[in-house]
């Protein structure tokens, strides 16, 4: 356990002090650090595919604009969402 965590366990009022409680706890924050690690080993194979995977949307939404078949309002928003997942992306990128 981290010394935030630790602090903030030991900071509890002893009134409310439930082993039970403490434990379940303990073991939410556990499985919350596990889960971190374990997206952190993944990420970088993970936001290669989520990357590639928006420049293959950002593709088919330029076709579909050049085509001038589909609502345009309706292709900009899309491109707009993909173009903010992918910073978003690449932002969580750089913070690792």
């Amino acid at each position: 356990m981290n010394t935030a965590m630790t602090d903030y366990v030991q900071h509890l009022p002893k009134e409310a002090d439930n082993p039970r409680q403490m434990i379940a706890l303990r073991n939410a924050y556990a499985q919350q650090q596990a889960m971190l690690q374990n997206q952190k080993s993944n990420s970088v194979e993970q936001q290669r595919v989520l990357l590639d995977a928006f420049q293959a949307e950002l593709k088919y939404i330029q076709e579909q604009r050049s085509t001038g078949k589909n609502n345009q309002n309706l292709l900009k928003t899309l491109y707009d969402e993909v173009v903010n997942a992918e910073a978003i992306t690449l932002a969580n990128n750089i913070e690792e």
